[in-house]
């Protein structure tokens, strides 16, 4: 779509001299306003990425996300003229490169600039005078390309009587904006006050239009899919939200590193997240540093020619921390391991990872046991995979095929898996014949036997049925007892 610059009545030019901007070039005067292309963002038909193009199922919310509004009306008397404005301007082709000494005798105008982006025009609405000079009222309505929602900003700017701007001049955000990502929210931090303020979200511009944005906003997810922990391991009733703040010259530019608190995915009780390395990616055309997605993630974007259009969090090191039943006899710490190439995005957390050796020492109330290996995998927030194996001890048993001197204590391998609600399903294989030596007796234990290893408290608590042979040589009253090959089962 084309529009033409507008050209000023000359009617009434002579109040353009008082109100003018400095000519700094020639592109500055009134015989530069040439036919110009804007381009204007059609949201409905661009390529930018839109959240609607991932069409996942998602669950029913018990932690809905709701977007509130202002509760001042002139705030949102103002964001509607913000609208209007751009509207009108949009409507009518009344576009300038500068702000000059015509600029002003029509309005509303807006200011483009080089970037001739309609998206990023500066509004000119009004001109007025007080005791202290000569003002105008100055709007930008910029449509989100994510979300297909408008920042409105406002601001009221004085001219000097030389007739230019003093400077950069700004213009704030009217109040928060909020916009639902899906399963969470951001929150872009705007001034309810309607006056300046370092905290909030400001567009700089002059005579030349827009210059950058000053972005201060808050992304907060549903507990549906996240909840921060506490130090010792413990899932926490809040959501997990991660703090924006960065200076852009083109939204397409949106790519920063983020702190990210600790934090557990919900339904995977225990398993913690303390994150070393993140990014907040909403750029159309770049990606994070060394982006790689996790194996078995499925995403229209990436692996394709347009995987600069993925957008989302991405953590690229991690700590994973293990629940807290997991670690050394003796220790207090949390077992960890690191983890790479973690996503967070509309469908939820997804991420794999693995490590060894881990636990060498363990304790499940007197029983010893080790942690060989662990994987864990989850992909769009749902457990896959948390699968652990080692060995454990059964106290005072021993190995019956060893030779008397050389008998080790009863080492068994185990392999297990963790369900989505937190609960341990263990198998301990029993492969040799076990054997346990009694002031007056002999206990033989078979492989048919089994051990059940369940959580409590914190801890992993073990018992075993068994299934054997209970050899007995007793002396009873001056005679010796002998009662041998006693078998049991459970």
């Amino acid at each position: 779509m084309k529009i033409r610059l507008h050209t000023a009545p000359l009617l009434i030019c002579l109040l353009a001299i008082v109100l003018i901007c400095p000519q700094s070039s020639a592109a500055g005067t009134v015989d530069s306003l040439t036919e110009k292309s804007i381009i204007i963002h059609d949201l409905s038909t661009s390529n930018t990425r839109q959240f609607d193009d991932l069409a996942f199922p998602l669950n029913t919310d018990s932690d809905p996300i709701i977007l509130n509004s202002p509760a001042d009306d002139s705030i949102q008397y103002y964001r509607g003229r913000s609208q209007e404005l751009k509207r009108v301007v949009l409507e009518t082709q009344r576009f300038r490169e500068t702000l000059d000494k015509m600029a002003l005798v029509d309005l509303p105008i807006g200011i483009v600039g080089d970037k001739a982006n309609a998206n990023y025009a500066i509004l000119i609405d009004k001109v007025f005078f007080n005791e202290r000079g000569t003002f105008i009222e100055v709007y930008m309505s910029f449509e989100v390309p994510q979300m297909n929602k408008p920042l409105d900003f406002r601001g009221i700017v004085q001219i000097t009587q030389e007739g230019g701007i003093t400077g950069t001049a700004r213009l704030y955000l009217l109040d928060n904006h909020e916009f639902d990502i899906g399963r969470g929210k951001l929150t872009i931090n705007g001034d309810p006050r309607i006056r300046d303020g370092q905290n909030f979200t400001f567009v700089e511009f002059d005579c030349n239009g827009f210059k950058g944005l000053s972005l201060k906003a808050t992304i907060e997810f549903s507990k549906d899919i996240l909840v921060t922990e506490t130090p010792t391991g413990e899932p926490k009733d809040e959501r997990v939200k991660i703090a924006l703040t960065t200076y852009l010259t083109s939204w397409s530019d949106l790519l920063l590193r983020v702190n990210i608190p600790d934090f557990q995915i919900k339904g995977v009780k225990g398993l913690g997240f303390k994150i070393d390395e993140a990014y907040f990616d909403w750029s159309d055309t770049a990606s994070p540093p060394r982006f790689v997605a996790p194996a078995d993630y499925q995403n229209p974007f990436v692996g394709s020619a347009q995987q600069n259009l993925w957008q989302g969090i991405y953590i690229k090191q991690a700590k994973i921390m293990f629940p807290p039943q997991f670690k050394e006899k003796g220790d207090p710490l949390r077992r960890s391991i690191g983890g790479e190439d973690l996503i967070i995005d509309q469908t939820g957390f997804s991420g794999r990872l693995f490590a060894e050796n881990l636990i060498r020492s363990g304790d499940m109330t007197g029983w010893a046991f080790t942690l060989d290996r662990a994987e864990v995998q989850v992909v769009k927030n749902s457990l896959t995979q948390f699968a652990i194996r080692g060995r454990i001890n059964i106290p005072a048993f021993e190995k019956s095929a060893q030779p008397a001197d050389q008998r080790e204590d009863a080492s068994l391998a185990y392999s297990a898996f963790m369900t989505a609600s937190g609960n341990y399903q263990f198998d301990v294989i029993f492969r040799e014949r076990l054997e346990l030596n009694l002031l007056a007796a002999e206990l033989f234990i078979n492989p048919n036997s089994s051990i059940t290893i369940a959580k409590r408290d914190q801890k992993f608590i073990a018992s075993a049925n068994l299934n054997g042979q209970l050899n007995i040589n007793a002396p009873f009253s001056g005679t010796s007892a002998l009662l041998s090959k006693i078998s049991f089962e459970r």
